[in-house]
């Protein structure tokens, strides 16, 4: 392969071109700006101040031989790989590929990159996961926990060896957790169905062994008693899944034909129970309205439109890196951001 051609200085102070073969180094880089090697590797990891002119004459070398520092080696050095572990509970869930979505962007923004493993919503794969994340030897790891009983072994076992943040879920409250403020979006959802008139709501949730949805309903129960005292026996638990809220709506309604308000406590369930309401023709929102949560791309595309709480997942993944990559603290940090509540045609005439 021919050497590249010498050329002559240029107007950003670059001295001039040295001939390379192959791959640019440091020395190329060092050469061509007129530094010193140890210059170099200052402005490039932004370990220490040069002059601004130095500094510049380094970027403009590395960007003209096209340089890319060899982070293998600097992880080498460092005893760091620059990549976060993620174990998320269930990847067919869509909010989870929102979730890694935001992840990755705040990851990538910081100059790090992301492992991901799918735990299948199983205690035991997860476990497995979060073992081999660690064994490839993440600086950090992120868990959505699958059970918030049985995964807590896991997530404590992880956190002895780096820096754990539960994300979404937790299981472990001597471990850091970044999440949603699951009261204030159920107090929000009640008072937008109140203002609507609507006095008799139930609640489908998920497994209660899932962090968010037990949550969702303990808010539900504190809360819903001054709506309608009669509401907090109005609670079925299933799976987040559409044929369980299809399931679900229509024992409600055979149950309690006076509710007038349905909150789904994630938007697959929430697509079910419009399926089941639709085949029994009962109108929505007329009938009944109904809630869903994650603002999914269901939520939007679903007939009607359902009404969702859009859960922070920037804000989210932006802490629970913060956390990471921020040293260990003292003692294990617990965040629940605020929500937002989307109102659309299920719950809005």
């Amino acid at each position: 392969m021919p050497r590249s051609r010498r050329q002559e200085p240029d107007s950003t102070g670059v001295r001039g071109l040295v001939a390379h073969q192959g791959r640019a180094t440091i020395h190329d880089v060092a050469k061509l700006a007129g530094v010193s090697i140890a210059s170099v590797s200052r402005v490039l990891t932004g370990a220490r101040k040069v002059r601004p002119e130095i500094a510049q004459r380094v970027r403009d070398a590395a960007t003209h031989l096209g340089y890319e520092p060899d982070l293998v080696g600097r992880s080498l050095r460092r005893q760091e790989t620059q990549t976060i572990g993620l174990v998320v509970a269930d990847i067919t869930n869509p909010f989870f590929p929102a979730l890694v979505q935001a992840v990755e962007g705040v990851l990538r923004g910081a100059g790090l990159g992301l492992l991901l493993a799918d735990a299948q919503n199983d205690p035991d794969i997860e476990a497995g996961s979060a073992r081999l994340l660690a064994g490839r030897r993440v600086d950090a790891m992120l868990i959505t926990p699958v059970d918030r009983h049985r995964s807590a072994a896991t997530v404590v076992e992880a956190s002895r060896s780096v820096p754990v943040v539960q994300l979404d879920r937790y299981a472990a409250d001597e471990v850091h957790y970044v999440g949603m403020d699951h009261d204030g979006a159920i107090a929000d959802l009640l008072a937008h169905l109140r203002d609507g008139g609507r006095t008799h709501p139930a609640l489908i949730g998920s497994d209660p062994s899932v962090s968010t949805s037990w949550e969702r309903q303990l808010a539900f129960t504190r809360r819903v008693a001054a709506l309608d005292p009669a509401a907090p026996a109005r609670v079925l638990v299933g799976s987040y899944s559409v044929e369980w809220g299809r399931a679900a709506a229509g024992e409600i309604m055979d149950r309690w034909p006076e509710v007038d308000a349905i909150i789904c406590a994630n938007d697959l369930i929430g697509v079910g129970v419009l399926q089941e309401l639709r085949r029994r023709d009962l109108a929505v929102p007329g009938r009944v309205a109904v809630t869903g949560f994650d603002d999914t791309l269901l939520a939007r595309t679903s007939q009607p439109s359902l009404t969702s709480v859009r859960q922070p997942v920037t804000r989210m993944a932006e802490a629970a890196v913060r956390i990471v990559t921020g040293g260990a603290l003292p003692e294990a940090e617990h965040l629940s951001l605020a929500a937002e509540l989307v109102t659309r045609g299920s719950s809005v005439p």
